[in-house]
């Protein structure tokens, strides 16, 4: 009886250790990303505006009660810029046809054409002396001037505001296009999703860290028909996971509080706009990596990376290649399930059964 209870325990021993080993080989195939500027892609969420055909989940407009669409954008409509009176139009300096969104200016004078000298006697004088230049003030048609202010108040600012907004839909609509057509190019080998809490940190052996530590599955839809397009979470779950392969070992949390962040994190995997969870999550994180560390819950991300490391939440969508970190986690799983008391899969039983020279963890190697 004991000889079968140890001969179950060394195989479960090994097994543990087979899928170890195989999660540490996995995790040497993969090159650690430090900086998400890497990517194929980084679109912001800070970056969608308040724009008609433009929706946002993190709106203020927006409850969060329905996580179903996370983005929503149709292709914005440029507007028209207003014509200029007529009476401006002499008047008006030139502006290059690049910079719409230069306010127009008045000339203060204009020149109008050149005459004789009129204190010239004699037809020899007026052939010897330079004909003088003749010039318009704009001070002296003030009822220019009063057309060019209304213009510009009633018409020109108005729509300088709404042709910014429209600008900034119109770069957001063609970045998730740019998404779009690189998911079709490149396929399975690139995934999207949706990071959240941006790290930001030089470490104390000088590596520059600037990565999410959540991130969850994503999914772009394209309704060619509508100019339309659609982020939600993808259709096998957004599964928010933590990524922390970016920071060395010695710089993580304890096993202890890592779990216990895991745990808090798995209560809202599908949920992650779930703002107070979120920010729970990522407060206490920071906040056992370093005793200096801060968490923001601003959308708009650091610029540079300080000694102090910093987790913002600032959202993204991210369009970068697969790695084996999916078999890394699988590896993980599949030992810890193991060493709790987990059903052995029976071809690595009898893998394990055949391993006799194989010594267990506990053993010392000579």
């Amino acid at each position: 009886m004991d000889g079968t209870k140890e001969s179950s325990s060394l195989i479960r021993d090994r097994a543990v250790r087979l899928f170890t080993f195989l999660r540490e080989l996995a995790l040497l195939k993969t090159q650690v990303v430090r900086d998400l500027s890497t990517y194929e892609k980084v679109l912001w969420l800070k970056d969608i505006p308040e724009h008609k055909g433009c929706f946002s989940i993190l709106n203020s407009s927006s409850d969060g009660s329905d996580e179903s669409v996370w983005l929503e954008v149709r292709r914005p409509v440029e507007p028209k810029r207003p014509p200029f009176p007529s009476s401006c139009l002499k008047w008006i300096e030139d502006i290059p046809k690049a910079d719409l969104l230069t306010q127009p200016q008045l000339k203060e004078e204009m020149r109008v054409g050149n005459t004789l000298n009129p204190d010239a006697n004699s037809e020899r004088q007026a052939q010897s002396q330079p004909l003088s230049e003749h010039f318009e003030r704009l001070a002296d048609h003030l009822e220019v001037v009063r057309e060019w202010e209304h213009h510009l108040n009633t018409s020109w600012i108005p729509w300088s505001e709404t042709y910014r907004s429209w600008k900034a839909a119109d770069e957001f609509y063609l970045a998730l296009f740019s998404i779009h057509q690189l998911q079709k190019k490149l396929g399975e080998r690139y995934e999207l999703v949706l990071g959240l809490g941006l790290l930001t940190w030089e470490t104390p052996n000088n590596q520059i860290i600037r990565r999410h530590i959540i991130v969850g599955d994503g999914y772009l839809t394209f309704d060619a028909d509508r100019a339309k397009f659609e982020v939600q979470a993808a259709p096998e779950g957004v599964k928010l996971r933590l990524e922390t392969e970016m920071v060395e070992q010695r710089y993580l949390p304890s096993l202890d509080q890592q779990k216990k962040i895991e745990e808090w994190l798995i209560l809202v995997r599908e949920s992650p706009w779930n703002k107070d969870e979120i920010d729970r999550v990522l407060r206490s994180w920071i906040q056992s990596v370093s005793p200096h560390g801060a968490y923001s819950d601003s959308l708009v991300p650091p610029q540079k990376c300080a000694s102090n490391p910093i987790v913002t939440f600032a959202p993204a969508l991210i369009l970068r290649q697969r790695t084996q970190r999916s078999q890394v986690q699988c590896f993980a799983t599949i030992a810890e399930l193991i060493q709790k008391g987990g059903k052995i899969p029976l071809g690595v039983q009898l893998l394990c059964e055949k391993a006799e020279n194989i010594p267990s963890a506990n053993q010392t190697v000579s």
